[in-house]
């Protein structure tokens, strides 16, 4: 069997953690890193823990993807209402989240994109977001969103496509309220459906989808940023 002990970090890289039928368990207040491609699998023949036995892994613990290849979280990370604590992305080929997660301290995007695909990535109240910038940011251009808690602050959404960076800002000077946003390239005629709209030419080629968990009560302002790029020859 295989433990990582509370105040502990392992460091995997790319290598594998196998062999046998024993257990792995990552406890509460420890961090696990890895480089391997497939990230951390609950089961299966995949990513950095492939011991046949149980495997666990706790809620306030710490994931950190450093490979240089482009690699997968894996669906080992506590599904909601459990959260880890940290993720951190310094992988500058990019992440593909597998499994939606909520995280009540840090998303730390050192280097590459986090692509969310159709799962969705939560901040939880109290936690933050580092590091973003034109080439480490959350890709949120399909269905999967990036949520934070918003109050009468700036919160910056740092979302993309996979092509470029186009942040929102949030602020919410009615009741705190939970928010989601996405952004894709396009502008349709019923919003976030539809067929493209016949004056894109003018436009700036994004739709920002934004969605909050308790409907009233809010008083919101939105700030966009693109860039010269995204906007239409006409704009």
């Amino acid at each position: 069997n295989f433990a990582v002990l509370s105040g502990s970090e392992l460091d995997v890289g790319t290598s594998l953690i196998e062999g046998g039928n024993g257990t792995f368990t990552l406890n509460s207040n420890t961090g696990i890193i890895t480089a391997h491609t497939q990230g951390i699998s609950s089961s299966g023949a995949t990513g950095s823990i492939q011991l046949t036995g149980t495997r666990t892994f706790d809620t306030n613990t710490d994931y950190t993807y450093n490979g240089s290849s482009v690699q997968e979280t894996g669906n080992a990370l506590p599904a909601f209402p459990g959260n880890i604590r940290n993720l951190t992305i310094d992988n500058g080929s990019g992440v593909t989240l597998m499994s939606s997660v909520f995280l009540s301290s840090t998303l730390s995007l050192n280097s590459g994109i986090l692509s969310l695909g159709a799962q969705n990535l939560g901040i939880l109240s109290g936690g933050s977001i580092t590091g973003e910038s034109a080439t480490s940011y959350v890709n949120a251009g399909s269905s999967g969103s990036l949520g934070q808690e918003v109050g009468s602050s700036d919160r910056l959404f740092p979302v993309g496509t996979l092509t470029t960076y186009i942040p929102a800002i949030l602020n919410n000077s009615g009741a705190t309220d939970y928010y989601g946003v996405r952004v894709f390239t396009d502008v349709l005629d019923n919003g976030a459906a539809g067929s493209t709209i016949a004056e894109i030419v003018d436009c700036v080629n994004a739709t920002w989808v934004v969605s909050e968990l308790t409907d009233g009560g809010s008083d919101l302002e939105i700030t966009l940023q693109w860039n010269a790029g995204d906007e239409g020859g006409g704009f």
